[in-house]
Order: structure tokens, then sequence, then C-alpha cells
């Protein structure tokens, strides 16, 4: 009798052979299709609306690069979905599958780790900027820190995507939870190990944004708060200073009645 697992990227259902089995990936290839085609959908929207409208502030221009790192991401994940949408509705897996991974397998792996890769980058960059705004700061707008911008957002993941082609670690893992698509090869072979390159090429760096992006809204958080705190202390000095400065005129201006009697005038 079968037993059925649940696994994210379908059923997995083990067989009497051990050494084989089965993944269902119809129910990820249609969710993963329809969510990369809405991606794909909105960030032409907002390609449009950038060429349209002419919106050339920092700020727009960051949530560009940071739409078409997404819209890259999107682009491989439909790449996974074609590749396997030609097998069959159950694909028959064996523990001793060879390392060897078809062209695109492995340009789909290069498109998301470098997408990915640089949506974090992307996303970090557009988080500091707004924390500068907060502190009135525009240093991010300087012509050579866009360009250092442009160099960390961009090349660092072009250049460890280029290092994992060039391992020959981007590929088929024939693994029952990494979804319809390719990434890291499951060759126990392979030096560092496939968990050392899937941090390196992707889970690193995005736990990695994660606390990066906590801590400046954090700082941000912290920062607005001392600014509304600075605020009401201000009205409220102000409101003493208004009320001791008419009691100063009054008092000055009942000395200077007296002294000249413009009470008996009056």
């Amino acid at each position: 009798m079968t037993n059925l697992l649940s696994y994210n990227g379908g059923e997995i259902g083990a067989s009497k052979n051990p050494m084989n089995y089965t993944i269902n990936y119809v129910p990820s290839l249609i969710l993963t299709g329809i969510s990369s085609s809405l991606s794909i959908l909105g960030s032409v929207f907002i390609f449009l609306q950038f060429f349209i409208e002419r919106r050339r502030s920092f700020t727009y221009r960051l949530l560009v690069f940071l739409t078409l790192a997404d819209c890259l991401s999107a682009f491989g994940n439909i790449l996974g979905v074609i590749r396997y949408a030609e097998f069959d509705r159950d694909v028959v897996i064996s523990e001793n599958e060879p390392c060897d991974s078809d062209p695109l397998c492995v340009i789909q792996s290069f498109i998301t780790v470098f997408a990915c890769l640089a949506s974090f980058w992307w996303t970090f960059f557009t988080a500091f900027n707004h924390f500068l705004h907060q502190l009135d700061s525009r240093c991010l707008e300087k012509n050579s820190v866009h360009v250092l911008c442009h160099l960390c957002g961009w090349g660092c993941p072009v250049t460890i995507a280029v290092i994992a082609l060039s391992y020959d670690v981007l590929g088929e893992g024939f693994s029952g939870g990494s979804g319809p698509w390719c990434w890291i090869k499951d060759c126990t072979s392979s030096s560092p190990s496939p968990g050392a390159w899937m941090a390196i090429t992707g889970k690193g760096w995005e736990i990695t944004a994660y606390f990066v992006t906590f801590a400046i809204y954090m700082l941000s958080k912290f920062n607005n708060y001392r600014f509304q705190r600075s605020r009401i202390r201000y009205r409220h000095s102000r409101k003493i200073f208004c009320r001791t400065s008419y009691f100063y005129q009054s008092h000055i201006l009942a000395l200077l009645m007296d002294r000249y009697r413009w009470k008996d005038i009056l």
C-alpha cells in the first residue's frame, strides 16, 4: 500500500521501491504560473507609468530597479513552469539521479539566482533611502554613490551567479520541497555542499535582507518617535513663552501707564 506524504512541491508517493518516488507538480505549476504572470503584468504597468509620466525622482527609480529584478525572477519561474509542464503529471525521480541538467534548467537557475539577489540589494537600497530621507539626507542621490549602488545591486548578484555557474552547481535539485523550478544541484559530490551553495546563492542573502530591513524599520520608527517628541516639546515651550511674554508685556504696560499717568487721561 502506497503511503502519501505531504510535501511543499506536491504529493510524494513512497512506492515499494525506496529508491524511487513520484512528485505531482500540477498544483505548484498552476500557482507559480499565475503568480509569476501577475507579477510580470504589474511590472509592465510600473514601467509604462515610469516612461509615460516621466517620473524621474530617485525614489521612483529605485522602485523601477526593484521591479526589474522581481520581473526577471518571475520570468525565470515561468521558464521553470514551461520546463516542468513538458513532464507527465507525476514525475518519477530516483535517488540515484545523475547530476547533469539540461540547458533550459541551467539558464532558469542562473536567471532566478541573479534576479533574487538583485531584488534583495534593491530592497535594501530602497529602505535605506527612505531612512535617509527622514534624516533629510540625499547622499544616495549623488552620481558617484548612485553608480556604486548599481555596481552592488547588479554586479554582486551576477558575480555570485557566474561563480555558481563556473562550479557547475546550477541545475536540477530533484527535491520535492523546492517546487517546479531549478536552483542548485542536489549532488553529494559537489564542494561546498548543496546547502552551502543555497545559502551563498539565495537563502543567506535573503535572511540577511530580512534582518537589515527590520533594523532599518526600527531605526525609522525610533527617529519618527524622536521627531514627534521634539515637536511636542517645541509646542509646549512655545506656549510657556507666549504666556510669559504676555505676562511681562502686561506688567510693563501697567508700569508705563502708572508712570505717565495715562489712567488720568483715560
